[in-house]
């Protein structure tokens, strides 16, 4: 994905056709949100967990559940590569949800707010050519109107439309979309609108952007938080059974497959070769699947 795509799913397929299993009490914490929102009690939630271990499953399967009912869901990711502008997610965001308004409605609603919407996505300016200028962005009081002005436009749309933002990989955002995510979190109680924000808690450390901005993030009262862990062995045989059937050897050793990710990518690799191999995997983050079967036809996948 290159800076320039527009903003999507994770994946092609539906969420709710896709293998999904366990997350019960996760994904009850985000209905659970998103009901608080829609009643008009605005809510964040930052959802963490390792690579792989099913933070944009998650949050898709909430964005489906969503627009089943109605919700219009906006998402933003995070550019892992140089060269993405300050404010990248947002930019997205904001340009899906201006597509949502008449032209006339932006100008009587939102007004002064318009000028520094523009100066992030530029889709506010095409629909109202002809915006003032607003100040540079250095000085801490344009900063302020900015996000005020993003948090205004974000609230107002909720109004017309119960509205949910997906924020993928916060671990990759610049600080200035962050500190823009901590001044949203302060203003959302009023409002129709639920925030999911994902990233991966071991990329967190000393440097990174997110590490300086998650302490105050948490503190906020509308701030809930889900950390993600690895599948239970019951979920990861039913994960299992349902990508490959009766591929699957009966006698199936897993200890912890416990990302979604790295089973089906471990399923793919492995049981193509014989209905025979048996799977164990060793404990921890950079677990590899381990064939049990000698020789092994796939020495560079199962890691020997």
């Amino acid at each position: 994905m290159t800076p320039h795509d527009e903003p999507r799913r994770p994946s092609d397929a539906p969420a709710l056709a896709r293998v999904f299993v366990g997350r019960e009490e996760e994904l009850a914490v985000l209905r659970a949100a998103l009901a608080r929102a829609m009643a008009g009690r605005g809510t964040v939630v930052l959802v963490s967990g390792e690579p792989g271990i099913g933070k944009t499953e998650l949050a898709d399967r909430l964005a489906a559940a969503a627009e089943s009912r109605g919700v219009h869901v906006v998402w933003g990711r995070a550019w892992e590569g140089e060269g993405a502008p300050a404010f990248w997610s947002w930019a997205r965001i904001i340009g899906a949800c201006l597509a949502q308004w008449e032209r006339e409605a932006l100008a009587t609603r939102l007004g002064a707010a318009l000028p520094y919407l523009a100066q992030v996505a530029p889709e506010a300016g095409k629909q109202l050519p002809g915006l003032p200028t607003p100040p540079s962005l250095d000085s801490e009081q344009a900063r302020f109107r900015l996000f005020d002005a993003v948090t205004t436009f974000l609230t107002v749309s909720s109004r017309e439309q119960p509205l949910v933002v997906v924020l993928d990989d916060l671990h990759w955002a610049d600080k200035p979309s962050l500190l823009m995510l901590q001044f949203l979190a302060r203003e959302i109680a009023d409002s129709r609108l639920l925030v999911i924000g994902t990233y991966r808690d071991v990329e967190v450390s000393r440097g990174n952007p997110l590490a300086d901005v998650l302490p105050a993030l948490r503190r906020e009262r509308t701030v809930a938080r889900i950390l993600l862990r690895g599948l239970p062995e019951e979920d990861v045989r039913t994960l299992v059974a349902a990508l490959e059937g009766d591929k699957v050897p009966a006698a199936l050793g897993v200890r912890s497959l416990a990302r979604p990710r790295a089973t089906r990518s471990s399923c793919r690799r492995s049981c193509a070769s014989s209905p025979t191999r048996a799977f164990s995997s060793a404990a921890g983050r950079n677990s590899r699947v381990r064939c049990a079967s000698r020789p092994c036809a796939f020495p560079r996948a199962c890691g020997r």
